[in-house]
Protein backbone atom coordinates (compact mmCIF):
# COMPACT_ATOMS: atom_id res chain seq x y z
CA UNK A 1 0.00 0.00 0.00
CA UNK A 2 1.18 3.35 -1.22
CA UNK A 3 0.10 6.71 0.68
CA UNK A 4 -0.78 10.21 -1.85
CA UNK A 5 1.89 12.30 -2.07
CA UNK A 6 0.02 14.78 -0.21
CA UNK A 7 -1.38 12.56 2.39
CA UNK A 8 -0.51 15.01 5.61
CA UNK A 9 -2.29 17.97 3.94
CA UNK A 10 -5.47 15.88 2.95
CA UNK A 11 -5.61 14.31 6.39
CA UNK A 12 -5.16 17.67 8.37
CA UNK A 13 -7.42 19.94 5.74
CA UNK A 14 -9.96 17.96 4.07
CA UNK A 15 -13.47 19.10 4.45
CA UNK A 16 -14.30 15.50 4.01
CA UNK A 17 -12.19 14.27 6.53
CA UNK A 18 -13.08 16.86 9.17
CA UNK A 19 -16.67 15.43 8.73
CA UNK A 20 -15.07 11.83 8.78
CA UNK A 21 -13.60 13.38 12.27
CA UNK A 22 -17.05 14.72 13.82
CA UNK A 23 -18.61 11.21 12.64
CA UNK A 24 -15.98 9.67 14.94
CA UNK A 25 -16.71 12.04 18.18
CA UNK A 26 -20.25 11.60 18.08
CA UNK A 27 -20.55 7.97 17.10
CA UNK A 28 -17.95 7.49 20.37
CA UNK A 29 -20.19 9.66 22.43
CA UNK A 30 -23.45 7.82 21.34
CA UNK A 31 -21.71 4.63 21.78
CA UNK A 32 -20.18 5.75 25.45
CA UNK A 33 -22.91 7.30 27.12
CA UNK A 34 -25.31 3.77 26.51
CA UNK A 35 -22.50 1.84 27.50
CA UNK A 36 -22.03 3.66 30.66
CA UNK A 37 -25.60 4.25 30.94
CA UNK A 38 -25.17 7.71 31.19
CA UNK A 39 -28.57 9.20 30.47
CA UNK A 40 -27.54 12.34 29.10
CA UNK A 41 -31.00 13.78 28.61
CA UNK A 42 -32.00 13.41 32.13
CA UNK A 43 -29.31 15.33 32.94
CA UNK A 44 -30.43 18.33 30.59
CA UNK A 45 -27.45 17.89 28.42
CA UNK A 46 -28.91 16.55 25.08
CA UNK A 47 -31.76 13.76 24.31
CA UNK A 48 -30.84 10.29 23.31
CA UNK A 49 -29.72 9.86 19.96
CA UNK A 50 -28.94 13.38 19.18
CA UNK A 51 -25.36 12.15 18.98
CA UNK A 52 -26.02 9.85 16.59
CA UNK A 53 -28.16 12.04 14.21
CA UNK A 54 -25.67 14.22 14.26
CA UNK A 55 -23.12 11.26 12.87
CA UNK A 56 -25.49 10.17 10.46
CA UNK A 57 -25.77 13.95 8.90
CA UNK A 58 -22.02 14.39 8.95
CA UNK A 59 -21.55 10.91 7.81
CA UNK A 60 -23.75 12.13 4.41
CA UNK A 61 -22.26 15.70 4.16
CA UNK A 62 -19.10 14.05 4.10
CA UNK A 63 -19.83 12.22 1.11
CA UNK A 64 -21.07 14.99 -1.05
CA UNK A 65 -17.79 16.54 0.56
CA UNK A 66 -15.66 14.45 -1.05
CA UNK A 67 -16.94 14.54 -4.32
CA UNK A 68 -16.11 18.66 -3.92
CA UNK A 69 -13.27 20.34 -5.69
CA UNK A 70 -10.77 22.06 -3.04
CA UNK A 71 -8.76 23.96 -4.52
CA UNK A 72 -6.47 24.80 -1.37
CA UNK A 73 -5.77 21.37 -1.90
CA UNK A 74 -5.43 20.85 -5.68
CA UNK A 75 -3.77 23.45 -7.07
CA UNK A 76 -5.23 24.09 -10.75
CA UNK A 77 -3.18 21.77 -13.56
CA UNK A 78 -1.02 24.58 -16.29
CA UNK A 79 -2.33 23.58 -19.34
CA UNK A 80 -0.09 21.48 -21.74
Amino acid sequence: MTLISNWKQILLKAWSMQASAIVTVCSTIEVLSRGFDLNLGALGIVPPGTFAAIAGVAAAVGMVLRLLPQPSLHPPESPP
